[in-house]
């Protein structure tokens, strides 16, 4: 509980009002951390001195900013939505932000309560959590929610990959968004990401390990040693050339080389002239 996050002084504490039910705040930062100055102080007491809010949705994926006991000692609840920064939240936690937002608005002892909503800077994630209910739960158009939230907030989401997929939401639908890589920020670059270039750059990566020499194109329906062996140990083959069952291979069970068509590595070595008159097993059925 000592640091300060980076971009945390350039953000509003808090914003307005959302729909009756929302206010977004950034991190508030425990009364003990000795990095912040006093005029730029923002803490759990700040938030419940200065906000009427019955819980609080931490979606950080850290626990170093403050205490969840400084608000739950106080009678306000606060439940902890782990998302990690810069990408889009997961199906399943979106649902468990609706469920819990959905069970407060139920409970009539909160009527007049609201829900404070914060990660690192209450921009990205909680802009996105927050438009998302508001689309699906609330039937708003989703340009519509975008706007209303920068609006209330005082500053604009910026991540592309939140808005885009918050623009392929259909207002009243609960449906899965789209997800987005979090090392690409929009569509297009994901969908440069081609197959035939993630299979160029995997190539290149095993030929820069120079203690291994094998064709990355070779079969992979069978594991591969995960240990090699120097020149001094069985010059005469290599292990990863190729997948021709004949080739030879070591046995770690034996501490030798073995033929694959004729030895059994399921079994040990000495009841392989046994095994040969029932039927050979493969290496996988």
């Amino acid at each position: 509980m000592g640091s300060v996050p980076k971009g945390w002084n350039d953000y509003t504490n808090y914003g307005e009002v959302l729909v009756d039910t929302f206010i977004p705040l950034k991190v508030p930062l425990s009364r003990d951390n000795i990095f912040v100055p006093s005029h730029a102080r923002f803490t759990p007491e700040d938030v419940m001195l200065q906000l009427n809010v019955g819980l609080i949705i931490d979606l950080t994926n850290t626990k170093r900013y403050y205490n969840p006991r400084e608000f739950t000692s106080n009678g306000i609840d606060h439940v902890k939505v782990s998302i990690p920064g810069k990408m889009v939240p997961k199906h399943f936690l979106v649902k468990r932000f609706i469920r819990l937002v959905k069970n407060f608005r139920n409970d009539s002892r909160n009527e007049r309560k609201l829900i404070g909503v914060h990660c690192t800077h209450g921009l990205n994630r909680t802009g996105y959590l927050i438009c998302t209910y508001m689309i699906q739960e609330l039937g708003y158009d989703p340009m519509e929610a975008i706007q209303l939230f920068n609006t209330k907030r005082g500053h604009e989401m910026e991540r592309n990959n939140y808005l885009e997929n918050l623009q392929c939401m259909l207002p009243g639908r609960r449906e899965e968004p789209v997800y987005i890589s979090k090392q690409y920020d929009t569509v297009q670059d994901r969908n440069r990401w081609s197959r035939q270039n993630r299979e160029e750059d995997s190539a290149g990566m095993q030929r820069d390990r120079s203690y291994r020499s094998y064709d990355n194109s070779a079969s992979r329906d069978h594991m591969r040693p995960a240990y090699g062996y120097d020149n001094n140990h069985h010059e005469r083959f290599n292990m990863y050339t190729t997948s021709d069952r004949n080739q030879l291979k070591w046995d770690p069970t034996v501490r030798r080389v073995v033929s694959h068509s004729t030895h059994n590595f399921r079994v040990p070595s000495y009841r392989n002239a046994l095994t040969k008159e029932t039927g050979k097993h493969s290496r996988f059925e």
